[in-house]
């Protein structure tokens, strides 16, 4: 048994779960709404403090905008942070019962006999909650983007959509899914108790809530260099808690450790 083959089992299983497949397009369902929601308000034109709208015209990149379209831009690239979102919430409840489920379904004794190793077993659980996570969350950003296109001066959107935009949304959410996915199987693997690995579980993504408000309040912009640096922390970080990630599975232990 590989890698492919247990990410297989995994998305099997998954398709089983009338309530994990409701919770990959749920999830996604209300983080897009918001943006889109925000796009529908901005689409008035008293929506807009005049005050701060005074028509004339000013340069976001490449691009003209009059100060109403500036803030319309501010506004609806803050929100694109809503897509960062997803790949935190998607997948943590499934990593969390990634191996309670195989505990309670006697399940695990049989997938531990066979050859599999602990860093093939860790890496197909990951891949599969990983890739179906990125998927719903590009899926949820291609609707938002097409949906903006009727929503806004094409001005607004090029500003919107710009390389930068496209760059975090192709690299964040494999990043982000990942480092979920890894302290969820963590939990998974330390905790016996399936309500005190969800609590635990609803504990780690506050910090990651929090770093995103605080982001939200500010006005920060950060250029490319910092972008990619932040980018190459998280890849980091992921390698880091994959490697914990299998010290906390001790493949000689696990089983006696959760005997009745």
């Amino acid at each position: 048994m590989n890698t492919l083959t247990i990410v297989y089992k995994e998305w099997k299983e998954m398709l089983r779960s009338r309530l994990v497949v409701f919770n990959i397009a749920l999830i996604p369902g209300i983080f897009v709404s918001l943006p889109l929601i925000l796009a529908l308000l901005l689409m008035r034109e008293d929506a807009v403090n005049t005050s701060l709208a005074s028509g004339q015209a000013v340069h976001f990149g490449n691009v003209l905008l009059t100060s109403a379209e500036e803030i319309r831009v501010y506004l609806l690239h803050q929100s694109l942070f809503m897509f960062l979102m997803v790949p935190i919430f998607l997948p943590l409840g499934m990593a969390i019962y990634g191996i309670l489920n195989e505990k309670e379904h006697n399940t695990l004794e049989p997938l531990l006999a066979t050859p599999v190793t602990v860093g093939e077993l860790m890496l197909g659980k990951s891949l599969s909650i990983v890739g179906p996570t990125v998927a719903a969350t590009w899926l949820a950003f291609g609707f938002f983007a097409v949906c903006l296109t009727r929503l806004t001066t094409p001005a607004v959107f090029v500003a919107i959509m710009r390389p930068m935009t496209l760059i975090a949304i192709a690299l964040l959410p494999p990043l982000l899914a990942q480092l979920t996915v890894s302290l969820g199987l963590i939990i998974s693997s330390r905790v016996n108790d399936i309500r005190a690995a969800g609590q635990i579980g609803g504990i780690i993504v506050l910090p990651v809530v929090g770093l995103t408000v605080m982001q939200l309040a500010s006005r920060i912009v950060y250029d490319l260099t910092a972008f990619f640096l932040g980018a190459v922390g998280l890849l980091i970080l992921d390698c880091v808690l994959f490697g914990i990630l299998l010290r906390a599975f001790q493949r000689d232990t696990v089983l006696t450790r959760w005997q009745s």
